[in-house]
């Protein structure tokens, strides 16, 4: 009996140690860098700002992204970009005409891109999350048929306040104080106006 109980005991470590080892082997396989890059970009000391800047603002829904885009240069990744689709929800503000309507689905140029098993992020900006809700302050681009958020990491305004990320707690000392205080002052102005 004292046998089959320390057989039992045996195989039952075996299997432990096998499941350990294979959870461990695939989370180290998902596990990626990420890294921020440093961009001049714009900045902006209040909201004010930030909206005479735009060309619109919209409330928006992320609905999916294409494969991100890297260019190389003798080799080397030079930069990159992912492009998002998003569904206008609301029109806030709007000097483009007819390429911005509620309802409508445009693309987003997001600074967030991955190379390889890293994830490149541009003047720290982090892609919208699909499922989720943006405000957005945007401007077109000249050389894509697309739209960028003002100030890179500026424009971008979750709807809910989402905790701070792993990546951005890693990189806080390079992050503008400002993008928080406008963020908290742009929610609490189109929330609101949308809800009334």
């Amino acid at each position: 009996m004292k046998k089959k109980v320390w057989i039992f005991l045996a195989l039952l470590v075996v299997v432990m140690s096998g499941v350990f080892l294979w959870s461990s082997f695939n989370l180290e396989k998902d596990v990626k860098k990420e890294e921020y890059v440093p961009a001049k970009t714009d900045g902006f000391e209040t909201l004010e700002e930030l909206e005479n800047a735009s060309e619109c603002i919209v409330w928006v829904k992320k609905q999916g992204e294409d494969d991100p885009v890297v260019e190389r240069r003798d080799g080397r990744m030079a930069y990159g970009y992912t492009m998002s689709d998003v569904k206008i929800q609301e029109v806030f503000y709007n000097t483009l005409g007819n390429e911005i309507q509620k309802d409508q689905i445009i693309k987003i140029w997001e600074n967030e891109f991955q190379d390889g098993d890293t994830v490149y992020h541009i003047a720290g900006y982090e892609k919208m999350k699909i499922g989720e809700e943006y405000i957005l302050f945007l401007r077109k681009s000249t050389s894509h048929d697309c739209f960028l958020t003002r100030g890179v990491k500026f424009g971008k305004v979750p709807v809910e306040e989402e905790p701070m990320s792993t990546f951005a707690r890693s990189y806080q000392e390079y992050m503008n104080p400002s993008v928080d205080s406008i963020a908290a002052e742009a929610r609490q102005k189109y929330v609101k106006e949308r809800k009334d």
